[in-house]
């Protein structure tokens, strides 16, 4: 490959020969192709984590169904011949990290520090299938079932700078919470967000004292930080048994099915990394000016992205060079050429 600057001044040309190792993160339209491995050694779940970002990428996760066939593959088949049992993967049930349901273009944020008015001993994620919240008698909090239905409350979002309130409206409607977000969102509304205890006030009296849907709620997530969209739990999982099952395993039968779990429980456990595809290169770069080590490393990055993309690559795709210089020399350059 040539790199080529063009100009009618008399200049040294100087050209560079390096020698180009090019690692590739492979991938599959958008969907990262990952590589899972098995992991013999029995950790308990953070110490698994702290094991696989060591050495591979995060504990093993799944974004679609083809990835949780994969995973089951590897795991249930894994080479340390381990057949029955559990083992560790990312999944985690993190009673901390709760979302507002809110109505611009779906999205859920909780921007700073946020408002709780929990029962005592709340949450607690009983049964292992509370994501969402009720508000009941008295005003206070507590986190339930999603599919339980109950009437809600529906809000308009003030503008604190300008000192506007909520304005709220109490649907006498039982509905799942899932059922309730989108009834207020085909009104232009969002389920309700209580940001002080002047407004958990002002919906406890318009409710009197009935149990209504606000719009917290929280869903497990990855360990390394996204979103559980597909899930594959055994019969009667997840159930949180003592309060105290945050992690996931997935069962080293055929099956391969998953349970929540202490998350102190020493197991195998499953890593996964991104697929890299590595290539040794010989590039020549010709240049009228002087280049560090790292600008030439920066505009051969530049070029074979470029080139990659051409080929049908798409324009997200993650590369690492690792260059070795073999030669550099200098030349007379006649006026008028382009180089």
């Amino acid at each position: 490959m040539k790199v080529l600057w063009s100009s009618s001044l008399q200049a040294p040309v100087m050209t560079w020969r390096l020698a180009v190792i090019l690692f590739i993160a492979a991938f599959c339209g958008l969907t990262r192709s990952i590589e899972y491995h098995f992991i013999p050694k029995s950790m308990s779940w953070d110490s698994a984590l702290s094991y696989c970002r060591s050495h591979f990428t995060d504990l093993a996760s799944v974004s679609n169904s083809s990835q949780r066939n994969q995973l089951q593959k590897t795991a249930v088949g894994n080479p340390a011949g381990v057949r029955t049992g559990l083992a560790w993967i990312g999944l985690l049930d993190d009673l901390s990290k709760w979302s507002w349901s809110r109505f611009e273009n779906g999205l859920e944020e909780t921007p700073g520090p946020e408002f709780r008015n929990w029962e005592a001993g709340q949450p607690d994620n009983m049964l292992g299938s509370q994501m969402c919240v009720l508000m009941g008698a008295g005003g206070l909090w507590r986190d339930e079932d999603c599919r339980l239905k109950k009437g809600f409350m529906c809000f308009i979002d003030g503008n604190p700078r300008l000192k506007q309130n909520h304005q709220f409206f109490y649907i006498q409607q039982d509905m799942s919470w899932a059922d309730a977000q989108s009834f207020c969102r085909d009104m232009g509304l969002s389920l309700a967000r209580i940001r002080d205890s002047g407004e958990n006030s002002v919906v406890k009296n318009t409710v009197q004292n009935q149990e209504v849907w606000i719009g917290l709620h929280r869903r497990r997530v990855w360990s390394d930080g996204t979103k559980a969209n597909v899930e594959y739990w055994r019969s009667g999982q997840p159930d949180n048994m003592g309060g105290a099952q945050h992690c996931t395993a997935m069962n080293l039968s055929s099956s391969g099915q998953w349970s929540d779990e202490n998350c102190r429980l020493e197991l195998p456990f499953v890593c996964h990394g991104s697929q890299e595809h590595m290539m040794g290169l010989d590039v020549q770069v010709t240049s009228q000016r002087p280049l560090t080590d790292d600008q030439l490393r920066d505009l051969v990055s530049t070029e074979f992205r470029q080139v990659l993309i051409n080929l049908g690559l798409p324009d997200n795709i993650e590369m690492f060079l690792k260059t070795t210089k073999l030669n550099e020399t200098i030349e007379s350059a006649e006026e008028g050429d382009e180089k």
